[in-house]
């Protein structure tokens, strides 16, 4: 699981839509990341059901809810079965606030909606990406100490 590649997700599973085989590659690396432990998983997602805080976490019905509560209701259910997760979100550096709106369906007129998405993501995606970072930057460090 840890080493499968977008062209084996192509090849064996039969995913060929680019942004699934990202959601799935980030979904991995979010349970590598939590060391596969379910439990502390659930506990983190559990901790942020009613708080717009780490996204990381975050399930596909946790960014419907997000999409309703700043007011895009109307396009929040298009997102089911998307793919859209809390580790492609964050984790995917190519995600943006138009990714997003294609996501939620919002069409390209609707300009003023799509503004307002693009600053409603950032606000939650930017500290959770500098947060990823700095983790990274953390454990590399530690890595390298332990060698």
């Amino acid at each position: 699981l840890d080493h499968l590649s977008k062209k084996e997700l192509e090849k064996f599973l039969g995913v060929t839509r680019k942004f699934h085989q990202a959601s799935i590659v980030h979904g991995i690396h979010l349970l590598r990341m939590m060391k596969y432990d379910r439990q502390a998983l659930a506990v983190r997602r559990h901790q942020c059901e009613t708080i717009d805080a780490d996204p990381l976490v975050w399930t596909n019905q946790r960014f419907i809810r997000w999409a309703r509560n700043i007011d895009l209701g109307e396009y929040a259910d298009n997102l089911k079965d998307s793919g859209v997760h809390g580790a492609l979100v964050v984790l995917e550096p190519s995600l943006s606030g138009d990714t997003m709106a294609t996501a939620l369906g919002i069409p390209p007129s609707r300009h003023m909606i799509r503004r307002h998405l693009t600053t409603e993501l950032e606000a939650l995606v930017l500290p959770a990406r500098a947060a990823f970072d700095h983790f990274v930057r953390v454990h590399a460090t530690e890595r390298r100490r332990a060698e």
